[in-house]
């Protein structure tokens, strides 16, 4: 580098187009949306509008029904896990539901696996698989 001074500073530079780069990642965001969605066109599983994934790799989403069960979807979601089955929780308390199966639906989970109290009491749980229509 130059100085007044005279004395010389080894440097080296870097230049990118940031503008170009974010525009080509931009677009390259919504082709991907688009081919997720079915390119906006038709409807997604179940009748429902077409979905989001955010993780190719989730599969199953542990639900519960009722108070204090997150130790219960935990403790299911580990043994999916140690099955080689990819599997996720909401990690609320409580959570209805329905919230969870928007979620699961949101995010593209194809399978529920729903227990309550009943299924807990009998070890058993329920399975939901959203169908195409």
């Amino acid at each position: 580098m130059f100085s007044v001074s005279g004395t010389q500073t080894p440097c080296v530079g870097v230049s990118i187009g940031v503008e170009r780069v974010l525009t080509i990642m931009e677009a390259r965001s919504q082709q991907a949306r688009a081919a997720r969605e079915g390119g906006g066109e038709g409807g997604g599983e179940g009748g429902l509008p077409p979905r989001r994934r955010r993780s190719p790799f989730v599969e199953v989403l542990v639900a519960t029904i009722g108070a204090n069960m997150l130790p219960h979807r935990m403790r299911l979601a580990r043994l999916l896990w140690a099955a080689g089955i990819p599997a996720e929780y909401l990690p609320q308390e409580n959570p209805k539901l329905k919230k969870q199966m928007e979620y699961a639906h949101e995010q593209g989970i194809p399978f529920l696996v729903i227990v309550g109290g009943d299924e807990r009491k009998r070890g058993t749980v329920k399975r939901r698989r959203w169908r195409r229509s």
